[in-house]
């Protein structure tokens, strides 16, 4: 059964399949939430979300190098709350209720 758009739970239900899922909190004012792809690491997901963006550019086996230095330096929990703030999009992100994100709160949701 799929849980992802929370039609027919209650607040409570919907917030545990949200932390089940990886979700965290990046706005309580707005409750949007967001998460890294299932199944891949933040850090790997982080790097290859950055060098997207500097595709043509001079030098690229530098910046190569920089940000690969530049993630390894913020660790796992802080590539997850930069790339949940920043880049993620489409399954990855939710809109919920404040119902759901005070419940989502309760049951021990992360805040990237």
């Amino acid at each position: 059964m799929d849980f992802s758009n929370g039609r027919g739970l209650t607040p409570e239900q919907y917030a545990q399949w949200l932390v089940d899922n990886g979700f965290v909190q990046i706005s309580r004012k707005y409750g949007m939430l967001a998460r890294v792809p299932p199944g891949k690491k933040a850090e790997d997901v982080l790097y290859d979300a950055k060098m997207e963006s500097k595709i043509g550019l001079p030098n690229e086996a530098y910046w190569r190098k920089e940000e690969r230095k530049w993630v390894e330096m913020l660790g796992e929990r802080e590539c997850r709350s930069f790339y949940a703030r920043v880049y993620a999009t489409g399954d990855d992100t939710r809109t919920v209720s404040q119902a759901v994100l005070t419940a989502f709160k309760k049951l021990g949701g992360e805040t990237a």
